[in-house]
């Protein structure tokens, strides 16, 4: 678990913001770790493990890798273990609400169960034998909606990139090169950065996706055509979207015997949902220019300003004493 997250309210992407999160990943390991006894044994309360009657949990200890690089995530190993009542032969687990996102897999047993649970979330009964390990069109089934809602509602990096390409021109023909283009962009960095090959910090990333929606959104402000320069400009402003969703695919897990499937589900569902937000911006832009080119023009201005403003304020945010 990311033990970090969990001692600051449990989901990682708020954490991200939290001056206490930062100080706790500078924490040494025993330091950390007498927090974390602390913080587990009242949070062990709220796992529910139900295997023919509630099962009682024991804290039997952590390990907690040493600080490192305080930019990059280090995963704690916590013990808990529980008695199973004679002649149970499958359990049920429900993770804590507002405790983040986890995968549950089983171990030991032939076809093991793997599964994704939110806050809140109960998993289907386990068998103890085995057996109900998610096939490959399982997996991709699961991954995907968890591919949509990283975009909707979560992802506002996204989605105004998205609509930073649009207001290129809003054409169909040069919004739909720039959205293939980008998808080529994001796929590649996010199988790469999945596979572990390239990879940035979370606070580098945190800068370079604000820089890409205002790179893109200023291009809009002095070039109306799509050409060689500008799709190659949509390809490399998509690399760091594509490592920033591989980077929140590993935040949720991946069963390791179904990364490609994972993968591709996951990014079908984030792609599937930027490309909707596109559709949706275009037939709205259409609708209140009325058909007219010189509207079109205008709206495209305006809204690609807002959009290098926002970029702006999403880079600065961070720094910004509000």
């Amino acid at each position: 678990m990311n033990a970090e997250a969990a001692l600051v309210g449990g989901d990682p992407s708020e954490a991200l913001r939290s001056a206490r999160y930062r100080e706790l990943r500078r924490l040494v390991s025993t330091e950390l770790e007498s927090e974390l006894h602390e913080f587990i044994n009242s949070w062990k309360g709220t796992l529910q493990v139900d295997a023919n009657g509630p099962i009682e949990l024991s804290y039997e200890g952590s390990r907690i890798p040493v600080v490192g690089n305080p930019d990059v995530v280090r995963i704690s190993r916590v013990l808990l273990t529980g008695e199973l009542p004679s002649g149970a032969s499958a359990l049920r687990l429900t993770w804590p609400a507002d405790s983040g996102p986890m995968v549950l897999k089983q171990q030991g047993v032939d076809a093991p169960y793997t599964g994704y649970l939110d806050g809140g979330e109960t998993s289907p009964l386990i068998p103890l034998q085995g057996g109900a390990g998610l096939d490959a069109r399982q997996t991709l089934e699961t991954y995907f909606p968890k591919g949509i809602s990283r975009v909707l509602p979560h992802g506002p990096e996204q989605i105004i990139f998205v609509l930073a390409m649009l207001f290129l021109s809003v054409r169909a023909r040069p919004a739909l090169i720039q959205y293939l283009i980008m998808v080529l962009g994001v796929t590649t960095a996010a199988t790469l950065g999945t596979y572990q090959m390239i990879g940035v910090s979370e606070a580098a990333s945190a800068q370079l996706l604000p820089i890409t929606i205002v790179v893109v959104a200023v291009w809009n402000l002095f070039a109306r055509r799509l050409g060689f320069l500008r799709v190659f400009l949509v390809f490399l402003a998509a690399l760091p979207h594509g490592i920033a969703l591989s980077d929140s695919l590993s935040k949720v897990g991946i069963p390791p015997d179904r990364v490609p499937p994972a993968l591709l589900g996951y990014l079908s569902g984030a792609l599937l949902a930027m490309l909707a937000i596109m559709i949706s911006a275009y037939f709205v832009t259409l609708l209140l220019s009325r058909g007219s080119h010189r509207y079109r023009g205008r709206i495209s201005i305006l809204a690609s300003m807002m959009i290098a403003l926002i970029g702006v304020y999403l880079s600065l945010g961070p720094y910004l004493p509000i």
